[in-house]
């Protein structure tokens, strides 16, 4: 028995072998074909980058970025002051006097100011994944100085909004001397840190267009300072001489974030280059409102109204990137160099969340938290594989 297995031994490891080396035969058939289909549809060979949209022909290493950006913004839930320009006052029965307004809503310009964006990342072998990191900042600072010429009409001027003043007219009816300001100053700071962290995968879908799909993580901190300052009022014999607004609202937050890149190849090294992304980031909202006023012939600031507010809230935002992109290869391919310049828009919902004060009440008013942040403009990013 033994004999004959040790005669049957060899036939058996000749006919293993041979199913070993079919199966490899066949496996590496298909993987031919599929490079051909792959080629088919890409344009480009197997031994290149096999639909794999990057830089270098080795596929693999590090990648650095660094944008300049250019940016306005402006958070439009703040409305500091209203101007009246030509109060008049109807007759009536019911009511002896009636103030119809004639103004305009006085709002901050938005300004353009510079910032930056530095990330670094890996392209990857497996299954031609990578793996990228970001962090913006970005800082911006508006403000307006208006001015009326002193009227004998107490009505003309500025009121404030950040608190709503009563009714002037039936103040004044009442007995409360309150005047309309000729000068009023407002301003705005926010200051903006975004961190991102991503998994892509970039490949060609066609000859000449590639798509980049990528998850990951997006964290942010926020934080908004509002003020105003309302003096000089109409002549008159007033009680409030100055009135001054102090305001904060800071958020910071994290979640999950989706987006995708999109690369139209013109030639020449040219390409249109859009990007978008969506994020939803839960976090924390604390808000602050402080009123001071000073009384006529008194250098003394009283303190008027002051409280916080502090609570949990999910937030959307949304990216977007549009332009023009122009790269190339050097040292033979194994390092490659690129610059793209576009518009690209930024805007973070629930970022207004202070709320109205009625002067003299005891308790504020409801928030509108839906108002939104927006930073938009240039973009001008230098990225190198290598």
């Amino acid at each position: 028995m033994f004999r004959s297995l040790w005669e049957i031994m060899p036939v058996l490891a000749l006919v293993v072998g041979a199913s070993v080396q079919a199966n490899e035969i066949a496996q590496r058939g298909e993987s031919m074909q599929q490079a051909q289909s792959m080629e088919q549809m890409c344009g480009i060979p197997e031994g290149e980058n096999c639909c794999m949209a990057r830089g270098c022909s080795n596929g693999n290493g590090f990648v650095v970025e660094v944008d300049f950006l250019w940016w306005r913004a402006e958070n439009v839930g703040f409305s500091f002051a209203y101007e009246q320009k030509d109060p008049t006052y109807l007759t009536n029965t019911a009511l002896p006097l009636i103030n119809h307004n004639n103004g305009s809503v006085i709002r901050l310009d938005s300004m353009w100011k510079p910032g930056f964006r530095v990330g670094a990342g890996w392209n990857s072998w497996y299954d031609r994944w990578d793996f990228f990191c970001d962090y913006t900042w970005y800082q911006n600072h508006s403000a307006k100085t208006r001015t009326v010429a002193p009227n004998v009409n107490v009505l003309v001027g500025y009121f404030p909004q950040w608190p709503v003043f009563p009714d002037l007219l039936l103040a004044f009816a009442e007995g409360l001397p309150i005047a309309a300001f000729q000068r009023v100053h407002g301003s705005w700071k926010i200051q903006f840190n975004c961190v991102d962290a991503e998994l892509g995968r970039a490949y060609y879908i066609t000859k000449q267009f590639s798509l980049r799909p990528h998850w990951g993580a997006r964290g942010a901190w926020i934080n908004q300072r509002f003020t105003d300052n309302f003096n000089l009022p109409q002549p008159a014999p007033v009680l409030i001489a100055e009135l001054d607004f102090y305001g904060e609202n800071n958020w910071w937050g994290a979640g999950p974030r989706l987006g995708v890149w999109g690369d139209l190849n013109l030639g020449y090294g040219f390409s249109i280059v859009g990007k978008t992304s969506v994020s939803l980031l839960y976090g924390q909202t604390k808000t602050k409102y402080c009123n001071d006023f000073r009384e006529f012939f008194s250098t003394e600031f009283i303190d008027a109204v002051r409280f916080h507010d502090q609570f949990w809230q999910l937030v959307p935002n949304l990216q977007i990137f549009f332009g023009l992109e122009w790269g190339g290869g050097m040292h033979c391919d194994q390092v490659w160099f690129g610059i793209d310049a576009g518009w690209e828009a930024n805007c973070w919902w629930n970022q207004y969340n202070i709320p109205a004060v009625l002067f003299g009440s005891t308790a504020p008013g409801p928030t509108n938290a839906s108002q939104p942040l927006t930073m938009e403009g240039l973009t001008v990013n230098a990225h190198l594989d290598f």
